[in-house]
């Protein structure tokens, strides 16, 4: 019918691919595996026609849910010093609005807004994260784009460039820039 349908693909050594049309009522954005859980982010409100907004995570006892929380769409996680990082485009928690859009923690089943020691961000949004040699890199849409990367909770300027990703190599950092 021409309208994009979200599917949940479960593969299985023995049997192959299980596809799933039914478990969310809208895409799937992100999947991470962080403390032995697989947690699934996207623009979803509902998991198997129950509540959970934007945000699900799979373990041993099944799904737990997200009733609320997060005010749209989740894109991407990080893992970073044993927490786990979103990113997306919500600007509120729990109906709280952020001081820096579009980031946030989750500490146990809780979302929490990152601190962050730049003043001058208020209502400047995330757009990209990446975890890499120790540090975590977010590229913050002000008025320009900006990087910064977190290092033991100090938030320091890293660059004046846009990146799609950040890896460190032999005591190296590698980015991928746009072509201009």
């Amino acid at each position: 019918n021409g309208i994009w349908q979200p599917y949940w693909c479960e593969y299985h050594p023995e049997f192959g691919v299980n596809w799933n049309n039914s478990l969310v009522n809208a895409p799937i954005r992100c999947l991470k595996v962080s403390a032995g859980q697989l947690y699934i982010g996207g623009d979803f409100t509902e998991l198997e026609g129950e509540a959970s907004v934007h945000v699900a995570l799979l373990n041993n006892s099944g799904w737990f849910r997200f009733p609320d929380g997060l005010d749209g769409p989740v894109k991407s996680f990080e893992t970073f010093n044993g927490k786990l990082y979103l990113i997306g485009d919500f600007n509120s928690i729990y109906g709280e609005e952020l001081n820096l859009l579009g980031i946030c923690e989750l500490d146990g089943d809780a979302f929490v807004e990152v601190q962050n020691s730049y003043p001058n961000w208020s209502n400047s949004r995330v757009s990209k994260m990446n975890a890499a040699g120790g540090k975590l890199f977010l590229s913050v849409n002000q008025p320009f784009e900006e990087t910064v990367v977190i290092e033991d909770g100090v938030w320091t300027h890293f660059s004046d460039f846009e990146w799609s990703d950040i890896k460190k190599y032999n005591g190296e950092f590698y980015a991928c820039l746009p072509k201009g």
